[in-house]
């Protein structure tokens, strides 16, 4: 990314964003394994303001050390600690080695993240599914759980009719049976009234 400007202090603001809004996180990943590094971006400014710019940026004098023998070692010493405190069971005894881990790690954490992204929209619309069938999940639960307590019960009842009805009308039957001589108003009016309910219930 290349930033031009007509005044120095959009520039400046970029460099600064560059070094401050990258968090260097937590833990043994975090940070940048190259000692001195404090941005992501590299200032240039006129010869006129190099001198005040390299105190606070890095510009091309911090360029030049960093490709110094010096600081190659120092870096490469630095990294290697760094990785080992990374990767504490695996061989990092050379840059190339850790180059290859830290790419191996970096392909991990991107099939991790591919993986996230159909799970994550897979949880969003079971949330969505949820809201449409009640906000209230909990209570749509016991509402539902209560309305099929009251068909159990129901059920129980209608079936204890059905029973009562079947007996009642073997008893009707061995009345009139019994009484073969009596009118069929000689049936009690209880128990004909009973035998049209249980009936009429036990059909529905």
């Amino acid at each position: 990314m290349i930033a031009t400007s007509t005044n120095n202090q959009a520039v400046n603001n970029i460099i600064e964003a560059f070094g401050k809004d990258f968090s260097t996180g937590t833990g043994v990943m975090a940070g940048r394994w190259l000692p001195e590094l404090k941005s992501y971006g590299a200032y240039f400014p006129s010869s006129g303001l190099k001198a005040d710019a390299a105190k606070k940026y890095q510009t091309d004098d911090f360029f030049n050390r960093v490709e110094s023998l010096e600081y190659v070692e120092e870096a490469l010493l630095f990294c290697i600690e760094k990785a080992r405190a990374g990767f504490p069971l695996a061989d990092c005894s050379s840059p190339e080695r850790v180059v290859d881990l830290l790419h191996e790690y970096l392909t991990r954490q991107s099939a991790q993240l591919k993986l996230i992204e159909p799970a994550w929209d897979s949880l969003n619309r079971i949330r969505q599914e949820r809201n449409a069938i009640s906000e209230d999940l909990d209570q749509y639960i016991q509402d539902k759980n209560t309305s099929l307590l009251g068909c159990a019960n129901e059920i129980v009842f209608l079936t204890q009719v059905k029973s009562i009805g079947s007996n009642t009308v073997r008893v009707s039957r061995w009345y009139m049976r019994s009484s073969p001589g009596s009118p069929p108003f000689a049936l009690n009016g209880t128990i004909r009234l009973t035998i049209s309910w249980t009936k009429r219930l036990a059909q529905e």
